[in-house]
């Protein structure tokens, strides 16, 4: 059968496109893959309000929990989004009598908590 065959109307229609059909055969891959990538990044971009909370309440236990062993009355900023890796966060609270804050980072993928070194207290 050839390129004309009605069982294959759009090979036909690529066949009788004035530049070439793999001129055209190549744009619409390309606009396939195009459209592909922009879903995907938009579906991602498009978290829901409740995961966002989900991953904030997360890094909020678990940085908490990991310095509540060298704090006490410790207080925690979250970053509602963290950074592309991270939830990220400062605790911030007593140790032996002095005002200090740590830096604490959540790994998304595995969940993982790090704690970054004492850093001084930086509002009086």
């Amino acid at each position: 059968m050839g390129p004309f065959a009605p069982d294959r109307p759009l090979v036909a229609l690529l066949h009788l496109h004035p530049i070439g059909g793999n001129f055209c055969v190549n744009n619409i891959r390309t606009l396939a893959i195009t459209v592909l990538l922009i879903l995907g990044r938009e579906s991602a971009l498009a978290s829901s309000e409740e995961a966002w909370q989900e991953l904030a309440n997360q890094v909020k236990k678990k940085c908490l929990a990991e310095t509540s062993k060298s704090l006490t009355n410790p207080e925690i900023v979250v970053d509602p989004y963290g950074s592309e890796s991270y939830g990220l966060a400062i605790v911030s609270g007593e140790a032996s009598g002095t005002k200090v804050s740590y830096i604490c980072l959540l790994d998304k993928a595995s969940g993982r908590v790090e704690i970054g070194s004492q850093l001084p207290w930086l509002y009086q």
